[in-house]
């Protein structure tokens, strides 16, 4: 007997654990399509930055916001999660800037894709990511936008000065100060209430 035979036996799987397997895999497979889908894919840029990264920069700036906030690990736990989580739906539709949703409306359409989206590949984290979750909400979304603002900064640094990432850059400042504001009010909010943080 050779060796790959003793290995083969040794690690030998009943169907239904090959079965569960191969879906595991294949749903790991379907993520590492996000390194794919690039962002501001219309826009003028030097420096692609694809979905899978954008997302991985989102949690780690959640991460560093509950630090700063002392929100709690219960909070910070969720909120990154929800980060990590938050664009995997473009694996499928593509990245489609905030501008062009804005414009177009899609923000309800986009919704409902995404609530079935999750409730399919996500089941486990469904309530997390199709129902609003306050301060997680906030931290998220304050998160998302200081990306953008960490990506427009190093298209700058670049020497990109064109008018789309000046157009970029100015409508980033505007959601900043609402994203910050919105978290502060939505933890004074939890505080008033319940008196500490959840």
């Amino acid at each position: 007997i050779d060796n790959r035979t003793r290995t083969s036996r040794r690690y030998r799987m009943t169907y239904t654990e090959a079965a569960k397997l191969n879906a595991f895999y294949d749903k790991i497979k379907s993520i590492y399509r996000l390194k794919d889908v690039i962002r501001y894919n219309t826009r003028k840029v030097i420096a692609h930055e694809n979905v899978a990264a954008h997302c991985f920069n989102v949690a780690v700036i959640a991460l560093l916001i509950c630090d700063d906030y002392d929100l709690g690990h219960n909070i910070q736990h969720r909120s990154i999660v929800k980060a990590l989580l938050h664009d995997m739906p473009e694996m499928y539709f593509n990245d489609i800037t905030h501008d062009v949703k804005e414009k177009l409306n899609l923000q309800s359409i986009l919704q409902h894709y995404e609530d079935a989206f999750y409730k399919e590949h996500f089941p486990l984290y469904e309530d997390l990511m199709t129902k609003y979750q306050s301060i997680v909400d906030e931290v998220v979304a304050y998160a998302d936008v200081l990306s953008v603002k960490q990506y427009i900064d190093n298209e700058i640094e670049l020497g990109n000065l064109s008018p789309d990432i000046k157009e970029i850059q100015a409508a980033t400042y505007i959601r900043l100060r609402k994203c910050k504001q919105a978290l502060e009010t939505a933890i004074e909010k939890e505080k008033k209430e319940h008196g500490t943080l959840a």
